[in-house]
């Protein structure tokens, strides 16, 4: 389910040339970029030759002067910063619209599933209900069939002793009656 939303590499690199802002000559970068095109990465303006020269400046911008705090970080890295975080944040905010459309998905899913296993959960509640029923109705099935049994044995068992008895009392009268014979 989840094999359409992971991507190994979700950044393309591309390299670039670029003319450096001050000796103008052209170097080449490593730029990143998401899938919308939207710089992930820093891109350098100037070249590296330029970019460690510290910047040299005096009171009010006149020359002259070299602050040894800008000397330490090179100053050319900061320019264009604003434009590459701009372009960032566009990324991120672009990430986190997609990050809750895939959010919405889940949830959706998740209601889905939870509908499902609702459905599933009442349908098997009323399968157990139906098999009581059905054992109900067939206990009490049999219980009538054990009962109408129990009374036709009964009753056989009443006219089977009543034969029994008869056949034993014309027995004992024919007894009686050749003994009578035989006595006479």
């Amino acid at each position: 389910m989840m094999e359409g939303w992971t991507n190994p590499d979700p950044y393309v690199t591309k390299v670039e040339d670029v003319v450096c802002r001050d000796c103008k000559k052209t170097f080449q970068i490593n730029a990143q970029y998401d899938k919308n095109g939207f710089p992930v990465s820093f891109q350098p303006k100037y070249c590296t030759e330029c970019n460690m020269k510290p910047k040299i400046t005096g009171a009010i911008g006149s020359s002259g002067t070299v602050s040894i705090e800008s000397a330490k970080i090179p100053q050319r890295n900061v320019e264009g910063l604003v434009k590459d975080l701009r372009a960032l944040s566009v990324g991120i905010e672009e990430s986190c619209k997609e990050f809750q459309s895939f959010k919405k998905h889940i949830e959706h899913d998740i209601e889905e599933k939870e509908f499902e296993f609702d459905i599933h959960k009442n349908v098997t509640e009323q399968v157990i209900k139906n098999n009581k029923l059905d054992l109900d109705v067939f206990k009490s099935a049999q219980n009538m069939i054990n009962e109408r049994h129990f009374n036709h044995i009964k009753k056989l068992t009443r006219e089977s002793m009543i034969m029994f008895f008869m056949v034993i009392l014309l027995f004992v009268i024919d007894l009686a009656t050749i003994w009578c014979y035989i006595r006479k």
